[in-house]
């Protein structure tokens, strides 16, 4: 009988502010001009921060977390905010793509199109569609309405650093870490320009609000500025309209801004704004009420502002430049008089620099743009020195060595106010009882439990053990070949378990020093092994980002937590066992609490086998990057799809199954009409089991079901993964979903449709159309070919355009009853009416903040009865 063990979960993650790897790594809801802008208000005050796998919502009113948005289990690495502030989209680490919604604090939907890590994001400006790059070199592009993909974009050869829309969302600027930057036509699906210029990675890059300037930032340093033609952009759609296909893939610009092909130029060299420093440029945008700021951020500690100036201002500061150097012309020539036309704020972020605390790894800060100063800052983490100045510290620390070795001290001060005594205890403090030297450095101590050995790790590779009570050598531990970084003793000190940087742990005896196992633990350097108590069970941490507990006695992996992003630096177990604490280098701190649940080692390696044999499943389908600019289908086949296409595929073939079974009834019922029996009391088949599971009474209704129930990001790659054999029968079934949408048809409606099914209305005609229109375009050869289909398709266009038309005649006359609605009540009550969804935050800042809910004059009206 196999031995079972008792599983650890996650319980929770602490510690983290920001993620290290996202960019950005935190983004603010961005203002709004609406008429509901007092409403939305709340939402211009939070700021959403990447820290690890969730992202922070941070309320800057009151200057404290208000919620966490938990979306998957891999590290966050890219975020971005609608316009109207009313989604958050939130790349991860798998290529997956998430979207929040604001109001609510709720996922919406998830989006599969990447292979790798996402990298870069952009809205237009309606917020209907999303751009999204990763590492995979592709660029895809999303509808957020219909929650799918519209167009792949390939052509780079390296991560996507940038994404901006640009000429009204009809194109697209990206920038690469192949140290190009690309201008894409989204009509046609093609690069119309290449800007080469830059010898180093592209790392950002920003649109001014006017479209005009397109500014971007590389890995060495440099700053460019290029001029955006919209004259231009509209002269090269009007030429690639003209083009074939083939010579569609674009012009190139030259660093000096240069075309090729008589292609006028969109985008050419304006010129190169120089910086006191020659970092890095990790970040730029353009900012300020009117975006006539431009951020530069490096990546050393300082941000540098530049201002926008116009014409009439230039000209200003030129006519006052000529009076002050008249002015000036009697004093003496060393005196500076003059200034560039693009003024730098570094001065006063020097100036300032003495007396803001310096920014550290895991700080925000929140700059106010009109005073240049520093509103607030955000941190959560223990920071040495920053409490006082340094003579402070000194008298501290001249306090804690008078202590000494005094086990309780106590001192009387004088209360300054009061003048009452006040006992202060003094802190522990700890003197040199004996040392030891040692041949080499020393890497890692233990002591055991029973304060017998004493066990240090060497980094000649060695383990020494010594008697502690007299210091006196005991056994010298060989075998490593690489320095153990990590060592423990188990609570009876018969054993000893050492991790070294040679991906090994080793298993000793204390009785003898003979190794009992070597076991190859991680795929990294073991950094932390840990014995649980009273048992010889033990866990090891490496930098491979696992934690792995295993059984000394049978020399068996018992199981291995993956939560951790980065390496895992430290390790700790709690005196009975029952949880265990880890800190990486990811910059969390996580506890694992002991479940119920039991373990068996069996079920738990044919489980690892499961998860080897599917990872290739979804790596199936990975296109190779293509040699030119092109374009293909945002959704890609994973996991998710091929068992949705597997659902379908079942579903399709239980409703022929139980549609035979309905004719095979029907025919014995006719043989027996045809022989005057009476067939009133014959009861009809039963259903299958997922029918009756899922409530639907007919398998038109129970198609319908499951094909609803498939995300509409993963209804096309399901769609394609699905044999030509069964699409004819799919074809069927949206001809009698189509027939029941239409109130003129005599099935108008679906029988067994019952709840939580789709109930009849605009799903049917949705789903139905997104099907028939994908099959159509992407079998449409095989489909016009077969005569068996002939007549479907006929019936199908004549339903489709019936119910299409009178959907949107229905639509369109609810949009104007309700703009009509909403015109009389704002007359007649003199106030804005908006929608509900916007209550939810309002309600929820007017319970926290107090006197700001006063200060909303906005009446809300959630509902209209007449």
């Amino acid at each position: 009988m196999s031995k079972t063990y008792l599983r650890y979960e996650a319980l929770s993650s602490f510690g983290v502010v920001t993620s290290p790897d996202a960019l950005p790594a935190s983004v603010f809801a961005p203002a709004t001009d609406l008429s509901v802008g007092q409403i939305r208000a709340s939402l211009t005050n939070r700021v959403f921060s990447a820290a690890g796998e969730v992202v922070i919502v941070w309320d800057i009113r009151r200057g404290e977390m208000a919620a966490r948005l938990e979306g998957g289990s891999h590290m966050v690495t890219s975020l971005a905010v609608s316009p109207q502030a009313h989604l958050l989209a939130v790349g991860y680490a798998d290529g997956a793509v998430r979207l929040f919604d604001t109001r609510t604090l709720t996922l919406r939907v998830v989006l599969s199109g990447h292979r790798s890590a996402v990298t870069a994001f952009c809205f237009d400006a309606a917020g209907v569609r999303l751009a999204s790059g990763s590492r995979d070199c592709a660029i895809v592009v999303w509808d957020c309405v219909e929650e799918t993909g519209l167009f792949r974009l390939r052509g780079h050869k390296d991560s996507i650093t940038g994404l901006v829309f640009a000429n009204q969302a009809r194109h697209i600027v990206s920038s690469s870490a192949d140290n190009l930057v690309k201008l894409w036509d989204l009509q046609t699906q093609h690069c119309m320009e290449t800007v080469v210029g830059h010898n180093s990675s592209v790392l950002s890059m920003s649109l001014s609000p006017d479209e005009r300037y397109l500014v971007t930032g590389s890995a060495s340093g440099e700053v460019r500025v290029y001029h955006v033609s919209a004259e231009a952009l509209e002269a090269q759609v009007t030429t690639h309209s003209l083009e074939t296909s083939t010579a569609a893939a674009g012009a190139t610009t030259t660093s000096a801004g240069a075309a090729v092909g008589g292609v006028p130029q969109a985008v050419s060299l304006w010129g190169v704004l120089p910086r006191p420093t020659t970092d890095r440029v990790l970040s730029v945008s353009f900012a300020g009420p009117k975006g006539n700021f431009l951020v530069v951020q490096g990546g050393g500690r300082a941000a540098h502002i530049f201002r926008l100036r116009s014409e009439a201002e230039i000209k200003r500061k030129a006519s006052r430049k000529r009076r002050r150097r008249a002015s000036k012309a009697e004093q003496a020539a060393g005196e500076e008089s003059d200034h560039s036309d693009s003024e730098s704020v570094a001065a006063a972020a020097a100036a300032a620099a003495a007396e803001e605390p310096e920014l550290l790894p895991g700080d925000i800060f929140i700059w106010d743009f009109e005073l240049m100063t520093r509103e607030d800052e955000y941190d959560v983490s223990i920071r040495r020195g920053r409490g006082g100045s340094g003579s402070d510290s000194e008298s501290d620390a001249d306090a804690d060595a008078e202590a000494g070795s005094d086990s309780e001290s106590e001192a009387d001060e004088m209360d300054a106010e009061t003048g009452a005594k006040v006992v202060v205890q003094k802190a522990l403090g700890f003197t040199q009882a004996r040392s030891l030297e040692m041949t080499d450095d020393v890497l890692a101590v233990c002591i055991s439990r029973d304060s017998k050995f004493l066990a240090i790790s060497l980094l000649d590779s060695t383990i020494k053990v010594f008697y502690l009570d007299t210091m006196r050598f005991f056994l010298s531990l060989y075998g490593h070949k690489l320095p153990a970084l990590s060592i423990d003793i188990s609570d009876d000190a018969s054993l000893l378990v050492s991790g070294s940087a040679d991906r090994t742990v080793k298993i000793w005896g204390l009785d003898f020093g003979d190794c009992h196992r070597s076991l190859i633990a991680h795929g990294d350097s073991v950094m932390a092994v840990r014995f649980v108590p009273e048992t010889h069970y033990f866990w090891s941490a490496g930098k491979d980002k696992l934690i792995k507990q295993w059984d000394a006695d049978k020399f068996e992996n018992i199981q291995s937590l993956d939560g951790h992003h980065a390496e895992v630096w430290a390790l700790a177990v709690s005196a009975k066992g029952d949880f265990v604490v880890s800190g990486s280098h990811d910059r969390s701190i996580r506890i694992w609490e002991r479940s119920p649940e039991q373990l068996i080692l069996q079920e738990e390696r044919e489980r690892q086998m499961e998860e080897m044999f599917e990872a290739p499943v979804a790596e199936e389908d990975t296109a190779a990057a293509a040699d030119d600019d092109s374009a293909d289908r945002a959704a890609l086949k994973s996991l998710d799809t091929v068992r949705a296409s597997e659902r379908l595929l079942e579903a399709l073939e239980i409703a022929e199954q139980e549609e035979e079974k309905l004719r095979e009834h029907e025919r014995a019922l006719n043989v027996r009409r045809a022989a005057g029996i009476d067939v009133s009391g014959i009861q009809p088949p039963t259903a299958h089991p997922l029918m009756m599971a899922y409530r639907c009474k007919t398998p038109s209704a129970f198609v319908l079901h499951i094909a609803s129930s498939i995300r509409a990001a993963d209804l096309e790659t399901s769609l394609l993964l699905l044999p030509f054999s069964h699409l004819n029968i799919l074809m069927k079934y949206v001809q009698n979903w189509l027939a029941a949408a239409d109130p003129a048809s005599a099935s108008a409606v679906l029988p067994g449709a019952e709840s939580p099914g789709p109930q009849p209305g605009g799903l049917y005609i949705e789903l139905s159309m997104r099907i028939l229109l994908f099959l159509l375009d992407i079998h449409h050869s095989q489909i016009v070919s077969t005569r068996s289909l002939h007549a479907c398709l006929v019936d199908l266009q004549t339903k489709a355009k019936v119910v299409v038309r009178r959907h949107r005649h229905l639509i369109g006359y609810n949009t104007a009853a309700l703009s009509f609605i909403r015109r009389e009540f704002e007359a007649l009550h003199g106030s804005v009416m908006t929608d509900p969804a916007h209550l939810l935050t309002g309600k929820q800042d007017a319970a926290g903040g107090g006197s700001s809910a006063k200060k909303k004059r906005t009446r809300r009206v959630t509902s209209v009865s007449s």
